[in-house]
């Protein structure tokens, strides 16, 4: 009986596969993405440290395959720039022009990771518009850190992996085009070191263009 049920199941779903309807696009927008950053070196306490958020971009493609009227499956293939603006504190002291000494300082450095992208949702499609959620993986392609203490240099603790979940708000604007609104949630800690923890968080603003 059991097996009987589930070749049902896998018949309707086959079924559904091969008579839905299938359209693919291109897309892009603009990402705010911040980022939970904890450290506990040896010796010293915890320290939740202070970010504030970064704005990027993301370009990419989609596929999308209608099972029914309520139902899809859509995959995305995006490039991405995320990461954080960090916190840091100045230690050295600064001998100004008129002989005063100022120090130390704080400033906000740039924590970039440029990655792709790969999520894959269930769409539920409403009358008006249509939620979607599943998971992600990101794929570093690079990392850097920029300004701090007017320098730039490429860091080396982002794990090549991240993975995480995305739920996606959207708006079919006519035919062709959507509004979307979606939200990252990293699950696993993106930084290879011992002592410390960051997990990506991004909220990214898209246009979707079906090219069929």
């Amino acid at each position: 009986m059991k097996l009987q049920a589930t070749l049902s199941f896998l018949v309707l779903l086959l079924s559904n596969i091969v008579t839905g309807q299938i359209n693919y696009g291109v897309k892009a927008g603009i990402t705010l993405s911040d980022q939970y950053k904890k450290i506990n070196p040896p010796g010293y306490p915890a320290e939740n440290l202070e970010t504030k958020i970064l704005p990027g971009f993301e370009a990419g493609v989609f596929l999308k395959h209608h099972l029914n009227d309520k139902l899809s499956l859509a995959a995305e293939l995006n490039y991405s720039l995320i990461g954080s603006k960090t916190k840091y504190t100045r230690t050295d002291f600064i001998v100004n022009p008129d002989g005063s000494i100022s120090g130390p300082t704080t400033g906000y450095y740039n924590d970039k990771i440029q990655r792709i992208e790969i999520p894959l949702f269930l769409q539920y499609n409403l009358d008006k518009f249509y939620l979607a959620l599943g998971p992600a993986i990101g794929i570093k392609l690079s990392s850097k850190i920029s300004h701090y203490q007017n320098s730039s240099f490429k860091s080396a603790y982002y794990r090549p992996l991240d993975l995480g979940a995305g739920a996606i708000m959207g708006y079919p604007v006519c035919k062709k085009m959507d509004l979307t609104l979606k939200y990252n949630f990293g699950f696993t800690d993106a930084d290879n070191r011992d002592y410390s923890i960051i997990k990506n968080r991004v909220l990214t603003f898209s246009v979707l263009y079906s090219l069929k």
